[in-house]
């Protein structure tokens, strides 16, 4: 049970990140938009390695015995989780927020490049797994 809420917890710090980068560089948007895109994946991407780092090391310490040695299964399910979490946030911040965007809008602009989390998750997973690090 207490893993489940680190997962949550970690998912919504993913998703916070990447909002508060956003924030702080959005003046860069109307300067250059290449370079704000550039960010934005890049930023996904810090956090999730961070996060993926802490919960998978938690794991390899055996603080979280009963997922030890299934790290494949649990960088699927971490990513699918994570990613689902950033979506549900955005879409309620997106759909019904100060910015409205239409489903397919978003998923051009903004919802592809969750795609990263999962991407990292399993590959974590994978590595631990197979102990080639």
């Amino acid at each position: 049970m207490k893993s489940i809420w680190k997962i949550i917890l970690f998912g919504f710090m993913i998703w916070l990140f990447p909002f508060f980068v956003s924030l702080l560089i959005f003046p860069l948007k109307e300067t250059n938009l290449a370079f704000y895109e550039t960010i934005m994946p890049l930023s996904i991407t810090l956090i999730t390695v961070v996060m993926a780092t802490f919960f998978f090391r938690k794991i390899r310490k055996g603080h979280l015995r009963h997922i030890q040695k299934q790290y494949l299964q649990m960088g699927i399910t971490l990513g699918i989780i994570w990613v689902f979490i950033c979506f549900f946030i955005d879409l309620l911040y997106f759909s019904f927020g100060p910015i409205k965007m239409t489903f397919s809008a978003y998923m051009s602009d903004i919802g592809f490049t969750y795609l990263i989390i999962p991407m990292i998750t399993i590959g974590f997973g994978n590595m631990l797994e197979r102990k080639t690090y």
